[in-house]
């Protein structure tokens, strides 16, 4: 009798507040669950209460009801049931913050099977896809670049407020002038080739007015897109590029063995100058807390 009383109360466009509390609260799967699953009329406070350290069968119900609000995204998030989440992001209903994401991309680097369904989602800002980049495979990789591609007008704002120039150096910087010279460039890839990352490091960092940490992060990317990166925006030819990925392929170890040269080449070739100048802003960024970076906890 009571089953047939959550059906009906389930279904009412108007129904009573209390009556649906008390159903929602109740621990039976045929009271408690079905009104989880078709009742629309919940409060937030009500779902998060009834859902808490229940077991992790209605947290999943939950993950999968429609229009799910911003603080029930992060209620499922800190539950830390990984099927819970998973669900969440393959729910397109679901709204989460950019705070809730960054912590799912910081996540996803422990977690892989989260990488997928985050990177697949509709409403994953810039930001935070930049950011969970260093964490995916490389075909996930590239999905993540096509994804956001930028133009030049955007890239010419963002320069202009990463860079702290006027808008027509920005404009300047985005046709790929006034990069590095071959014998900066040499310069500064000979410490790495001869062990001394610190101060490889230090000298890229000068030349695309980056934090050296940034840097050493990108040194750190064994998969090695993060490297074609900093080559393609500090204006390196194709033929320049193929003998500096050469010699740190085979005198440096920062690129994995496994990794085929090739693949980085075609990374390289697939990249647009403008595409590479918004990577290091977005990474630098982060490693500055500034920028989209700067009010996430």
């Amino acid at each position: 009798q009571l089953t047939l009383v959550a059906e009906r109360v389930s279904m009412m466009d108007q129904p009573p507040p209390l009556l649906v509390s008390k159903l929602l609260r109740d621990p039976r799967e045929d009271i408690g669950n079905l009104m989880l699953e078709r009742c629309p009329h919940l409060q937030d406070d009500e779902v998060i209460t009834a859902t808490d350290r229940v077991g992790a069968e209605r947290l999943r119900l939950l993950a999968r009801r429609r229009n799910i609000s911003p603080a029930l995204s992060d209620h499922l998030i800190n539950s830390d049931d990984l099927l819970s989440v998973l669900a969440l992001l393959r729910n397109p209903d679901a709204r989460l913050t950019i705070r809730s994401l960054m912590q799912l991309a910081a996540r996803a680097a422990v977690h892989p099977s989260l990488q997928a369904p985050l990177a697949m989602r509709a409403d994953l800002p810039l930001a935070v896809g930049l950011e969970l980049f260093w964490c995916l495979p490389p075909e996930l990789r590239r999905i993540v670049l096509s994804r956001f591609v930028s133009d030049s007008e955007t890239l010419g704002r963002i320069l202009a407020i990463a860079l702290f120039v006027d808008a027509e150096e920005a404009v300047v910087l985005t046709r790929g002038e006034g990069t590095a010279g071959f014998e900066e460039f040499d310069a500064a890839l000979e410490p790495l080739v001869r062990g001394r990352r610190e101060e490889s490091a230090r000298a890229f960092a000068r030349l695309a007015r980056l934090n050296e940490r940034t840097v050493k992060r990108i040194f750190a990317d064994g998969d090695g897109e993060a490297l074609v990166a900093l080559f393609k925006a500090l204006g390196l030819s194709r033929v320049r590029f193929d003998e500096a990925l050469d010699k740190v392929r085979s005198m440096t170890g920062l690129i994995k063995p496994a990794r085929r040269g090739e693949e980085l080449k075609a990374v390289f070739d697939s990249l647009s100058f403008n595409m590479a100048r918004v990577l290091l802003i977005y990474w630098d960024w982060f490693v500055l807390e500034a920028g989209p970076y700067a009010a996430v906890d």
